[in-house]
């Protein structure tokens, strides 16, 4: 069923006009609608600005990149090869959150997920050890171990990778988040960043250019219902684990003969209830309860003649543990968590209910919540980004996104350069977190974000103020 509404507001200012030509939701093919608003033209943003008539040249020089994942490193070696002075800064290890779901095995084959200019860098100073085939599937310590430590290691990158320091927040120096709203000259001043380092305590840097690929999975849903955080979830600390345990591998100890809450219907619960049907299997004294929203027996997504075949093959299993009838792997389904109430014996009641209000209480020794993951938005509240109120995610990207009528990742299609633009200029949204809460993003995605963002560069270097000014 299609539907879809849209809205159309004019409003004249004393400085000029607005115009919201949409406010928009459709569903198509059972998606969930989102709502996302294009701006056209805006003199209201010059309304609070500082400026006079002269334009401030920009400089484009100093670029900082906040994340050293596969993005962030794809986005240095760009810097490196473009000739510009970079830094990048990460709070843990190169591949931190790839390293934390080290492993689980990608469903996209190495030639996807590495740049050539990458490639050729690691060969030039290791032409002894080849690197993993095209068609390869790696995990994603191997990923880690292949690619992006040789790629950090490299002469071009040597030296500008800080770890251990975690970006908190971005600014304009000498600018509030509400100044020079629309001002170009707002991109002649440099950014801040307010580092909280390992080994040097807090300082401020600063940067001409800023890309935040720091990715997602530091920041995960809520378990409650409707993304809230259930009662008690907080309370219930270490017993809630949010992302992927190696559960037949090396955290296995912590699964074994224990009863065991899994939430979630992506394809994380997929890999983590495979992995539990195992160990139940293996060891009988070990129970499950999967708790998923849908109201399903097929509560993972299959993609038709799914053209990566280890996702279709975990979805399969996935689904058939969901139908199966099974004494100590339960799926409920349609169903919430209500309520995390911590006990005096190490242990966690979860407290669930189901549309038609019925509800389930049940003790467990440990939750796994895969329920997804948001942008840390944090990192630049005091910067004037536009965001998709439905995924959080840039507005111009969202919105090009949206209107890809597609369910399958492999079918997105590039989006233009200017939608990696932000109202604040010179700052970009790069991987991941690019997408906000829409989970189809792609490595390879990210490499092609990279290809635009330092041409976008390249243009603005090479153009006069004037110009340069007018790019956002």
């Amino acid at each position: 069923m299609w539907y879809g509404f849209v809205i159309r507001a004019f409003h004249r200012l004393k400085t000029g006009a607005t115009r919201v030509i949409g406010i928009g939701s459709k569903r198509r093919h059972g998606r969930d609608p989102c709502l996302c608003a294009w701006p056209v033209c805006s003199n209201l943003d010059r309304m609070h600005s500082r400026s006079d008539s002269r334009l401030v040249p920009q400089r484009l020089h100093r670029i900082a990149i906040i994340g050293a994942g596969p993005i962030g490193l794809e986005a240095a070696l760009a810097a490196a090869q473009a000739g510009l002075a970079f830094d990048v800064y990460e709070a843990g290890r190169v591949g931190d959150s790839m390293q934390n779901w080290g492993h689980v095995t990608l469903f996209t084959p190495f030639s996807m997920n590495h740049s050539q200019a990458g490639a050729q860098a690691i060969l030039a100073e290791r032409p002894n050890d080849p690197l993993p085939s095209g068609d390869a599937l790696m995990t994603g310590a191997d990923y880690v171990e292949r690619y992006l430590l040789p790629l950090s290691r490299t002469p071009l990158l040597h030296g500008r990778i800080h770890t251990g320091r975690r970006v908190i927040g971005v600014a304009r120096k000498g600018l509030l988040k509400q100044e020079a709203v629309g001002d170009p000259n707002r991109g002649g001043s440099p950014f801040l960043l307010f580092l909280d380092t390992d080994s040097q305590g807090e300082r401020l840097v600063e940067a001409d250019v800023v890309i935040d690929a720091s990715g997602l999975y530091s920041q995960p849903n809520r378990l409650g219902p409707s993304g809230l955080l259930a009662i008690g979830e907080r309370s219930a600390g270490a017993l809630v684990k949010y992302g992927l345990d190696d559960i037949t591998g090396k955290h296995r100890d912590r699964y074994v003969g224990k009863r065991i809450a899994l939430i979630g219907a992506g394809y994380s619960a997929a890999t983590s209830v495979v992995a539990l049907r195992a160990l139940v299997d293996e060891h009988p004294e070990t129970h499950v309860v999967w708790l998923t929203r849908r109201d399903s027996r097929q509560p993972i997504r299959e993609i038709e003649e799914d053209r990566l075949p280890a996702r279709r093959v975990l979805a399969k299993q996935a689904n058939a543990i969901a139908r199966e009838s099974h004494p100590r792997l339960k799926h409920l389904r349609g169903t919430w968590v209500e309520r995390l109430e911590p006990t005096q014996d190490s242990t966690v009641v979860v407290h669930s209910v189901d549309p038609a209000g019925h509800r389930n209480r049940f003790e467990v020794d440990r939750v796994i919540a895969q329920v997804g993951n948001r942008p840390d938005r944090s990192l630049y509240e005091e910067l004037q980004v536009h965001e998709c109120y439905a995924t959080q995610a840039p507005m111009k990207l969202a919105a090009a996104l949206l209107s890809q009528a597609t369910t399958d990742c492999l079918d997105r299609m590039p989006t233009p350069s200017d939608t990696l633009c932000n109202p604040e200029p010179n700052f970009f949204i790069l991987g991941a977190k690019s997408y906000g809460r829409d989970s189809s993003f792609l490595i390879r995605t990210g490499l092609a974000q990279v290809k635009q963002v330092f041409t976008l560069l390249a243009d603005r270097r090479s153009a006069t103020p004037a110009e340069a000014a007018g790019t956002e």
